[in-house]
């Protein structure tokens, strides 16, 4: 299931032109980490002034997609939250707008990485611990390198912000 939703968000954005890439538990399997995900997390390198009409032209695509906009409190400046349903129950994929010119960057490196068959761009190992945290964590955390490695070797992770206020938890993971 993941890997559908993947793909069907992949082609469309490729469609679009729209750089991204993959991050969160996805892109921490890609790279050794043993986790269990239930959600797509994906970082796009584009304007936020556009996400409203990417998240029409992703509805057009057959994916519904919702824009919604972080709040002065939030760490992230906005968000496409796409559900489907499937049979065991509805996946989200969350398309993330950067805020800062690194965020930004680390779309730029990501190298395409098969994810259970499918090429798509992952960011790379010493990109993860920005995309391993929580929201909050990745977009304030000013310790990545040290998060990074205290996320790899305890899977404690920094754990300094709450979770953001206007678009809900974090990425879903199973113990």
């Amino acid at each position: 299931m993941l890997k559908d939703l993947l793909q069907k968000v992949a082609s469309a954005l490729d469609k679009l032109a729209v750089p991204y890439a993959v991050i969160g538990g996805l892109a921490v399997i890609t790279r050794g980490v043993v986790r269990a995900t239930k959600d797509v997390d994906i970082l796009v390198d584009w304007p936020l002034r556009q996400a409203a009409a990417l998240a029409q032209s992703l509805t057009a695509n057959g994916l519904p997609a919702t824009f919604h906009r972080g709040d002065a409190d939030d760490p992230l400046p906005g968000v496409i939250r796409i559900i489907i349903a499937y049979p065991a129950g509805p996946i989200r994929c969350d398309i993330l707008f950067p805020s800062r010119a690194w965020q930004a960057e680390t779309v730029r490196k990501a190298a395409r990485v098969e994810v259970e068959g499918l090429a798509v761009p992952v960011v790379q190992a010493a990109d993860l611990s920005f995309s391993s945290c929580t929201p909050a964590e990745r977009w304030t955390c000013s310790m990545r390198p040290a998060c990074l490695s205290c996320r790899l070797r305890t899977s404690a992770g920094c754990g300094r912000s709450a979770p953001p206020k206007s678009i809900g938890p974090g990425p879903t993971l199973d113990a």
